[in-house]
């Protein structure tokens, strides 16, 4: 239960932060987006999370009647990249999703790498009857139910420039400090 709590703080801080923080960054070329988790995976060292920018979702040149929206997961994990971002094409009336592109973020340098993804449309329902890709289930809500985002459980992170909504995801990700080290945070011991 205090893990929860522990979260629910830490992204009721993050939110402040990142609503805070588009001052800061005004003099940057990057775009400020609407920023959401839309999914987390696991707890601790080998959390995933996904977060989504609401102002991505856009139609489809591709596909008549589909949309797109641009994903990123991000891991805890060190030994992971810092993130990996697809683009997910999304028919809502149809029920079903497919991947169009993705690429993979270094931890260290941000240097990108390409992903392989698979092209063929996954049904929804066959995700729902799997138990598995809650992720891809909850993206696919997050895109075909935009006014019920909160109640299928997604947290508003607010307005934010992609690099400051990483920043804000991977200080959630970090594990939680001792209170010996809040204290010398606090009194600026270690500086």
């Amino acid at each position: 239960m205090s893990f929860i709590l522990g979260i629910n703080n830490r992204l009721l801080l993050l939110a402040l932060l990142l609503s805070g923080s588009t001052l800061v960054f005004a003099n940057e070329s990057e775009v400020i987006g609407n920023w959401w988790i839309v999914h987390s995976d696991d707890a601790g060292p080998k959390n995933i999370m996904y977060i989504a920018d609401g102002t991505t979702v856009v139609p489809s040149k591709k596909t008549s009647g589909a949309q797109i929206v641009e994903l990123t997961k991000v891991y805890a994990e060190k030994s992971k990249p810092l993130s990996d971002d697809v683009n997910i094409e999304v028919q809502c009336a149809k029920h079903r999703v497919r991947f169009l592109n993705g690429t993979s973020v270094e931890r260290q340098g941000n240097k990108r790498h390409e992903l392989k993804v698979s092209g063929q449309w996954q049904n929804m329902m066959d995700l729902v009857d799997s138990g598995k890709d809650m992720w891809l289930l909850k993206s696919f809500a997050f895109v075909c139910q935009p006014a019920n985002r909160k109640v299928n459980g997604m947290i508003p992170l607010g307005n934010a420039r992609r690099a400051q909504a990483l920043k804000s995801i991977t200080e959630i990700q970090a594990p939680p400090k001792s209170v010996m080290e809040e204290l010398d945070e606090m009194l600026g011991n270690g500086e």
